[in-house]
Order: structure tokens, then sequence, then C-alpha cells
């Protein structure tokens, strides 16, 4: 901070305010224009590198998270199922998923999101709307949040949530 306010006193207060505008100015601007097709990126950060933590976290997450399923359901399930291990190989069966989808976004090219973000945006708000037609949307528990598509049955918020992340990142990478 002082190397700041160091030249800022030396060369007086306009001097000082054409310093900030300028940093202020050049922290806004893009570094490349608006073509970034010819950034090098680092060995790091190359597409077929595995961030091994990163993995390791999830996979240790979703363990323990089975473990908490198996540990709270196993004894009702097995006394109103007679199995006990239902929810069990059902919640794994859709971390099975979980880790396939996340393979699949490792090896896609995320900016192909951009040029889709607004059609998803629209898409995510009409599956919204959906809910509360009659015969499309699922009452559970008393209040109307899934849709049943075949044999399919899921909340639509959970798609509008990607999809506000993906529409709100491109607006702010345009602006």
């Amino acid at each position: 901070m002082t190397e700041y306010i160091i030249p800022i006193a030396r060369w007086g207060f306009n001097s000082g305010r054409r310093f900030v505008r300028q940093i202020g100015t050049s922290m806004l601007e893009e570094p490349m224009g608006k073509d970034r097709s010819n950034i090098i990126l680092p060995v790091e950060m190359h597409r077929d590198r595995i961030d091994w933590l990163l993995l390791l976290a999830v996979l240790s997450l979703l363990g323990i998270g089975l473990l908490m399923v198996l540990s709270s359901t196993s004894f009702t399930a097995q006394t109103a199922h007679g199995d006990p291990f239902g929810r069990f190989s059902a919640q794994g069966l859709r971390g099975l998923m979980g880790l396939l989808l996340m393979v699949v976004a490792i090896r896609s090219d995320y900016r192909i999101l951009s040029t889709w973000a607004p059609w998803i945006a629209v898409g995510s708000a009409l599956l919204l709307a959906a809910v509360f037609l009659p015969g499309i949307g699922e009452v559970s528990n008393g209040s109307q949040r899934w849709l049943e598509v075949g044999p399919f049955r899921f909340q639509p918020i959970e798609v509008a949530r990607v999809g506000l992340i993906v529409y709100l990142a491109r607006l702010l990478s345009k602006s």
C-alpha cells in the first residue's frame, strides 16, 4: 500500500487522482482484447491433467454421504421393506451418475455454454413454470416442486441453478 501512497504524495493530489484513475481503468480493460484463443495456458491447466486433490475430496464426500445414508436408513428400510440397502443402493447409483457427469464436464469445453447461455436461461424458466401445469407438476408432501417425465422425477430448480450461474457468468464476462 505504501508503494502507491508515496508517489501520490510526491506528485501532488491531482497526479494521485490520475494515477488511481489509470489503475482503475487498467483493471477493467480486457487484457488481450475480445479474442482469447491465443492465450497459452500453463502446464498445470492443460485439459488432460487431473486435479487429484479435488477428485479425492469429491470421492471422500461421496463416500461419507453414502455411509451417512446407510447408517440413517438401514434400520427403517429393513423393518419397512425388508431390504436395508435400498436407499443406499439408490444413492450410490445417483453418486455414480454424478461422477459420470463430472467426467463429461471435465472433458467438455465450457466455452460452448457461453453461446447457449440465453437458451439455457429460458429453458430453466420454462421448466420452473412447467411445475404448475396440471399433469406435469407432481405434488409431494403438500408442495408442487417436482416434474415427472416418464420414469424420471426431478426438481427443475436444480437445473435453474446451473442455468442461472451460466447465464450470469456470460453476462458478467461481456460487460
